[in-house]
C-alpha cells in the first residue's frame, strides 16, 4: 500500500481487515496492532467455525449462525475489537436472517451492522425498542438511510451511471425533499 502512497494513519487513512477465519477472532489482540477495525464476514466465520458448507446440500441445514460456538466466537471478537479500541462492524447474512443475532451484537456494542435492502424495514421496526446503548441510533439511522439509498438507486436505475454512484450516495436525501421527509418520519417512528 506504501508503494502506491497509501500509508496507514496518513491523511486519517485507516485500515480494516476482515474478520472472517477462526484465527482473526483467537489472535484479535495481534491483528489490532496491525489493523484500525475489524467487519465481521459472519457466512465465512460460520462456515469456518462449524466446519460446515453452506453451499452443499448435503450440510447445509447445519449451517447456522445462532449456534452456541458461533455466538461465542462473534463475542470474542466484538469484545477483543473493543478492548484494543478497534471498530468492528459485521457485514454477513447473520444479523439479516436472525433478528436475535441482530439483538446480540448490540449488546454487544458493535459499532455497525450491515443488513440486506429487504430486511432493514423489518430490523429497524424489531430493535427501535432496543435500549442498550447509543449503537442503537447509529443503527437505526444507518439502516434507514442504506434503505433510502437503495430506493434512490432503484427509480434512477433507467438513467443511473456509474459515475454518478458517489453524487446519489452522498446528496439525494438533500437533493430531494420527499426522500429526506421521508426519511425523517422513519427516524421519527424509529424513536
Amino acid at each position: 500500500m506504501e508503494a502506491n502512497g497509501l500509508k496507514r494513519g496518513a491523511n486519517g487513512l485507516e485500515v480494516f481487515v476482515m474478520c472472517e477465519i477462526p484465527n482473526n477472532v483467537l489472535l484479535i489482540d495481534e491483528f489490532s496492532d496491525l489493523f484500525d477495525g475489524f467487519s465481521i464476514g459472519s457466512n465465512d466465520l460460520t462456515q469456518l467455525t462449524l466446519g460446515v458448507d453452506r453451499d452443499s446440500s448435503i450440510v447445509a441445514e447445519s449451517f447456522d449462525e445462532r449456534d452456541p460456538g458461533m455466538l461465542r466466537m462473534l463475542e470474542m471478537a466484538v469484545k477483543g475489537a473493543k478492548r484494543n479500541k478497534r471498530h468492528v462492524g459485521i457485514c454477513g447474512q447473520a444479523p439479516s436472517d436472525h433478528i436475535e443475532v441482530a439483538r446480540f451484537l448490540l449488546k454487544l456494542g458493535i459499532d455497525s451492522i450491515s443488513l440486506t435492502p429487504d430486511r432493514v424495514l423489518k430490523t429497524m421496526i424489531e430493535v427501535r425498542n432496543f435500549k442498550s446503548n447509543r449503537n442503537q441510533v447509529s443503527f437505526i439511522y444507518c439502516a434507514a438511510v442504506s434503505l433510502f439509498i437503495c430506493l434512490e438507486l432503484l427509480t434512477r436505475c433507467k438513467n443511473w451511471r456509474l459515475s454518478k454512484k458517489f453524487d446519489i450516495c452522498t446528496s439525494f436525501q438533500w437533493r430531494h425533499p420527499p426522500i429526506r421527509r421521508l426519511l425523517e418520519r422513519w427516524l421519527d417512528f424509529a424513536f
